[in-house]
């Protein structure tokens, strides 16, 4: 009798409690007296070796032939194993130039260290590699299956890919039921996915070197027609380049500036000459003397004044040497009149071809600076498009140093992901111990 089950009015039989591991209990009264209420049975030794000497046979029978049936499921079932490849993702990059690279590396978050094992994990990384290893003439994974939906499940089924820890090491498990196998395939995976991730980073490398050839290409032609605008501007107007922001019109204003200048300073020292010989002459003072025949006929006549006074202190007033001398003196003054006539009269040309040559240096600068008023809309035009011929060689030197160097790291590119440890086929099964499976078979 079950327990909690409920009993009938009438007494328990001797042999229903012989069959029953339970004992009964007495009959309680019920609230109102009016007879048994609930019989409930409690578990006793007796009870229970009563049971097992009416089971016994039957619970052992079935207990052996469990175990026999144990026994054929461990001896048919194949037999596992699994070898695991290691493969680290190095967070440090390789530097060798200081340029960046096309693509930078993979990170060291969580995030981007799960994203490479889903990718692993994932179809179009695994289909390829599965007809590499050519998988359909495995008999143990493919299962006698051609196509590819079913043998990616089932190659997927025997490969775990999981992160050890908070490392940057991730563990490529295969199963097979050879362990030889099961170390070749667990390697062949991992190498796959090293050469998978320097494939990725050489692939844009390229792609970025091609893009930017492309790019040269038009913005080489761009340039070229920027400058021949210019110099296509530069022929029609007439405006050649002297140097570094500068045209031959301005430099020859700024050398018609210097020369003007120069011209009004001579004229200036001119003009006070011929005004200080002017002055000279209305006082008859001896000014400043340049000329060697003035200089001379001024020694002769101080010579002769002397001898004027020698003869004058021995011969007297009325000596006719004196006379003589006197005439002389006369010759030498109108001779040294002529002489400072002369030197008015040079002074004054000299102040008039400065005055001439200041006045046509003043012209032609003024010509010059009209000339230049007129073609200012034109050199404004010329430097929009210089600007805009400078600003397309900027951009294209900048593009083509980036190209050279992005040529250059095709040899250069080295991935993060290395193998860490390969696989080695393993000694043991994935199967627990024998002896743990007939104990938990026993029981």
């Amino acid at each position: 009798m079950a327990f909690g089950s409920r009993a009938s009015p009438r007494s328990i039989a001797p042999t229903e409690q012989a069959a029953s591991w339970e004992a009964p209990r007495a009959a309680r009264v019920k609230p109102d007296g009016t007879g048994p209420a609930l019989i409930g049975g409690s578990l006793t030794v007796s009870g229970s070796l009563s049971f097992l000497r009416e089971n016994g046979r039957r619970i052992l029978t079935l207990a052996l032939a469990l175990f026999a049936l144990g026994i054929i499921a461990l001896m048919v079932l194949p037999v596992r194993y699994a070898a695991t490849a290691l493969v680290v993702l190095d967070p440090r990059e390789l530097r060798v130039t200081t340029e960046q690279d096309v693509l930078p590396g993979i990170g060291q978050d969580a995030a981007a260290l799960q994203s490479q094992i889903e990718i692993a994990k994932s179809d179009g990384f695994l289909r390829p590699l599965i007809e590499q290893l050519k998988i359909a003439d495995d008999e143990d994974i493919s299962g006698g299956y051609t196509d590819m939906t079913r043998l990616l499940e089932r190659f997927r089924n025997r490969l775990e890919i999981t992160r050890r820890g908070l490392t940057y090491v991730i563990a490529m498990s295969f199963t097979s039921n050879r362990p030889e196998r099961a170390a070749y395939y667990a390697n062949a995976i991992a190498e796959a996915f090293v050469a998978s991730q320097g494939r990725v980073r050489t692939e844009a490398t390229d792609e970025a070197a091609d893009w930017l050839k492309d790019r040269l290409k038009t913005l080489n032609e761009r340039l070229r027609a920027s400058e021949d605008a210019v110099a296509a501007f530069r022929l029609e107007h007439k405006i050649l380049n002297a140097g570094k922001d500068s045209t031959t019109q301005q430099l020859r204003v700024t050398d018609l500036n210097q020369q003007v200048s120069a011209a009004r300073l001579r004229t200036e020292e001119a003009k006070a000459r011929y005004e200080q010989v002017q002055r000279d002459l209305k006082a008859n003072v001896e000014g400043p003397v340049k000329q060697d025949l003035l200089s001379m006929l001024r020694a002769q006549r101080s010579a002769l004044n002397d001898q004027i006074a020698q003869k004058k202190a021995v011969y007297g007033d009325r000596h006719p040497d004196l006379a003589i001398s006197y005439s002389q003196l006369a010759d030498i003054n109108r001779q040294i009149e002529i002489e400072r006539k002369k030197n008015i009269d040079t002074a004054k040309s000299e102040y008039e071809a400065q005055l001439e040559q200041q006045n046509a240096l003043e012209k032609q600068l003024k010509a010059v600076e009209t000339k230049m008023l007129v073609d200012g809309q034109a050199l404004v035009k010329l430097q929009e498009l210089q600007r805009d011929a400078d600003a397309n060689r900027n951009i294209y030197e900048q593009f083509l140093s980036r190209f050279k160097t992005t040529n250059e790291q095709r040899q250069l590119q080295a991935s993060q992901t290395k193998i860490a440890s390969i696989a080695i086929p393993p000694l043991r099964s994935t199967r627990p111990p024998l002896a743990l499976l007939l104990a938990a078979l026993a029981i």
